[in-house]
């Protein structure tokens, strides 16, 4: 049922929304990268209707960041699959799998992500994060 494609695919997307990683640049922060993604798109939006280039400037550090960010966790995601496949099998690597994908829901839960820009101070979980 679950070939190695899709979980490969599988465990990409949920690190896009759970896994924090590190953005700078108009301010320092650890959030997703689909946040990330996010914010580009609504400073891009926000660039066009408005017009103004610190808008556009602003979309495209996100960008650039965000798009880091997904590769990086799509090389990682294929990584862990390849090489659970390789040590475990494939039927074992599957259920592997579904342990890190729990695992990153519960760090979800935990205060791992901060951005100044969300409306709470500090640490917060992903639920926070979007508040």
């Amino acid at each position: 049922m679950w070939s190695g494609r899709l979980l490969r695919w599988a465990l990409w997307i949920i690190a896009l929304v759970a896994v924090p990683v590190p953005y700078s640049g108009i301010e320092d922060g650890w959030v997703p990268a689909f946040w990330l993604l996010v914010m580009a798109t609504l400073s891009a939006l926000v660039s066009v209707l408005e017009g103004g280039r610190a808008a556009m400037m602003i979309a495209v550090v996100f960008a650039v960041q965000a798009v880091l960010a997904c590769g990086v966790l799509w090389v990682a995601s294929a990584a862990l699959v390849l090489l659970g496949e390789r040590l475990l099998g494939h039927e074992r690597a599957v259920t592997a799998a579904g342990v890190l994908a729990v695992l990153l829901a519960v760090l979800a839960l935990c205060p791992v992500y901060r951005s100044p820009i969300a409306r709470t101070a500090g640490w917060t979980s992903l639920i926070g994060l979007w508040r």
